[in-house]
């Protein structure tokens, strides 16, 4: 298979497909020029200038763009189930979500959760979970369901499952709450990424929230 999509890349071989008179997104420089796209064996081969092919397409100066990701949403929270919400991401250029579905999960636990999974292998896109850290968010909450990290074993391998959503028990981490070490430790023994939620956090205590293995943070609360 690379043979043959190294021989389109040379313009020795017809591409299966070529995108022809497209305006090409690089992400990387942060440029935009013109170029033809030429895919063989469901690969880019080649981004240039090409002339042969199965089938030509003439984008006509579209706008040739690498999908896009949405790293971090919450689809319940919109009010529409995850085929219409879908729908939308995809509209615009989102070829993969990632849901936290903590929402969900305090009103129905694992069964949302389950609820949630199966409704994304209905979805033309790359749709993954990272499941619920604070189930309810803080104890003085009263909502359906408590998960501990018992529960989140049970859910850990499912199908779709990538990592823990947003600690957002910023406490628990930085003061060893028994409960929120073991859900960390279960991640981290799995190798799979941990969501962070630390609005605010400074200094000696962000060091040691981001010691204990948390991966990113979406709460951009001040420039720096």
């Amino acid at each position: 298979m690379m043979d043959r999509v190294r021989a389109v890349a040379l313009g020795n071989s017809p591409a299966d497909i070529l995108l022809k008179n497209g305006r090409v997104v690089d992400v990387l420089t942060e440029t935009i020029y013109e170029a033809d796209v030429a895919i063989a064996e469901g690969m880019i081969a080649g981004v240039g200038s090409y002339d042969k092919a199965g089938k030509i397409i003439d984008l006509k100066g579209a706008y040739v763009a690498p999908g896009l990701i949405n790293a971090h949403c919450h689809v319940e929270s919109s009010m529409a189930v995850p085929e219409h919400y879908c729908a939308e991401e995809l509209r615009w250029g989102v070829t993969t979500l990632i849901t936290d579905p903590h929402e969900i999960a305090n009103v129905a636990g694992a069964a949302g959760i389950h609820y949630m999974l199966e409704a994304g292998g209905q979805m033309p896109l790359n749709y993954y979970v990272n499941l619920p850290s604070c189930v309810p968010a803080t104890r003085f909450e009263h909502s359906g369901c408590v998960m501990d990290a018992r529960d989140m074993i049970k859910l850990v391998n499912e199908p779709g499952v990538l990592g823990m959503g947003e600690m957002m028990n910023v406490p628990g981490v930085i003061y060893n709450s028994a409960e929120v070490q073991k859900k960390l430790d279960l991640f981290l023994s799995l190798g799979r990424v941990i969501d962070g939620h630390a609005p605010c956090v400074r200094g000696k205590e962000l060091a040691a929230y981001v010691a204990s293995g948390i991966d990113t943070d979406h709460e951009s609360i001040s420039w720096d």
